[in-house]
């Protein structure tokens, strides 16, 4: 598999590097890199409703500030349109991007958030609105504490209500966002007519707090949002529920529950069911070193596991964080994507596909990538049933944003 996926490589460069006047058509494979000449790394992908994609990737060249792209590919992911996001003498980074739909589902716009960071700032969250062909309608920066603190945006989701607010979850830096040394969550809700912050709230419970993806639960009063908690009890992933009105968290629980052993870093969390939640995480010993597993959660809308945590046990420990990203499947299983490391030195990873039916029980797995360093950032399931991988890669020496479809079984279509 490994030959003919590096094989492919040429073939798809030769074909995104040239956007003339050839209508684009259904490829022989569906295996995309975008590159615009500096270091590219994936942050998040998004099936758009013309059944299309949009990636969004943080451009860091080798010197001067980076930026934020928006690349918008149609259903078999040839290119559309490229647009950058720049800020002078500043860097912007993205962590997350929604849809902003009409109410017959037609997307009207897109809602990115991340941080804005310079050396007179810090970092500051950064929220910004574009159109559908990535034109930027507004887009504004929050500092919530005093200086000397770093702030980064993690997760947005958009409300149902009149005014269509955002509600945004992230981190409270004490030091800097290299070393991550996370002080609080804070949670936050953003005026949809003019991008006003409504509310802030931090929530840390004297512990550290890194923040990831947010959901609004399906009363559209309350949010949850997943993540990591580091406590006197070690390193466990994490979720907490929170009302839009409370003041504090409805709850706010870690897992596995009982484990002094191990520390599980949270990654990734999606929704399955009406409001049910899969999570996965990284799993390493509680003194540190590689990673030995991935970590499978599947919780109730109270936050209780509805069966046992899953350890997917790799057959070699790695540097490299195992778990990435999880998704809810149509037959009520689950896929997760990870990175796994091919050889002992960690030079060869490559994208690692795992299906779980509605039981938990393994079904499939899968390893795709080419000879280098393959990277998993983000899974969904498309409309047709397939699933579309969002990945960073290496070629010629310089990362890359890989955008991968597969069938039902995890067979590059």
């Amino acid at each position: 598999m490994k030959g003919i996926f590096t094989a492919l490589i040429l073939m798809v460069l030769l074909a995104a590097c040239k956007e003339g006047s050839i209508a684009p058509a259904k490829p022989a494979t569906f295996v995309h890199y975008y590159n615009n000449g500096n270091a590219y790394s994936a942050v998040d992908v998004i099936e758009t409703s013309d059944e299309g994609f949009l990636i969004v990737a943080n451009s860091s060249p080798a010197s001067g500030d980076g930026w934020i792209e928006m690349i918008k590919t149609d259903r078999y992911g040839n290119h559309l349109w490229t647009m950058p996001y720049k800020s002078k003498a500043s860097t912007l980074v993205a962590s997350n991007v929604v849809a902003t739909q009409d109410n017959s589902g037609k997307d009207v716009g897109y809602v990115l958030v991340g941080s804005r960071q310079n050396a007179s700032i810090g970092s500051q969250l950064f929220v910004l609105r574009a159109g559908t062909t990535g034109t930027i309608k507004d887009s504004a920066t929050y500092n919530f504490k005093s200086s000397g603190f770093f702030i980064k945006g993690s997760g947005v989701a958009q409300s149902t209500n009149a005014t269509a607010d955002f509600f945004v979850v992230g981190g409270i830096f004490n030091s800097d966002l290299v070393t991550h040394q996370v002080q609080d969550m804070f949670f936050a809700q953003i005026s949809g007519s003019n991008l006003d912050t409504v509310f802030t709230r931090k929530y840390g419970a004297g512990s550290t707090q890194l923040a990831g993806r947010l959901f609004l639960g399906s009363n559209q009063q309350n949010a949850y949002w997943g993540g990591t908690r580091i406590d006197s009890y070690g390193t466990h992933m994490g979720l907490i529920n929170s009302g839009f009105v409370s003041k504090s968290s409805i709850f706010s629980i870690t897992y596995p529950t009982g484990d002094l052993t191990h520390s599980v870093l949270g990654n990734d969390f999606s929704v399955f069911g009406y409001s049910s939640y899969n999570f996965v995480g990284s799993q390493q010993p509680k003194s540190g070193g590689n990673y030995n597993a991935i970590v499978f959660a599947r919780l109730d809308q109270g936050g209780n596991a509805i069966d046992s945590v899953r350890h997917l046990t790799l057959k070699n420990s790695q540097a490299a964080v195992p778990a990435n990203s999880v998704c809810a499947s149509g037959d009520g299983g689950v896929l997760i994507l990870g990175t796994l490391a091919i050889d002992a030195q960690g030079t060869n990873t490559d994208y690692y596909l795992i299906k779980l039916d509605a039981n938990g029980k393994e079904q499939w797995a899968r390893t795709q990538g080419g000879k280098y360093l393959d990277t998993g950032v983000r899974v969904l399931q498309a409309a047709d049933g397939g699933y579309v991988v969002l990945g960073t890669t290496t070629l010629a020496n310089v990362n890359s944003v890989l955008l991968m479809k597969t069938d039902g079984v995890g067979n590059i279509e």
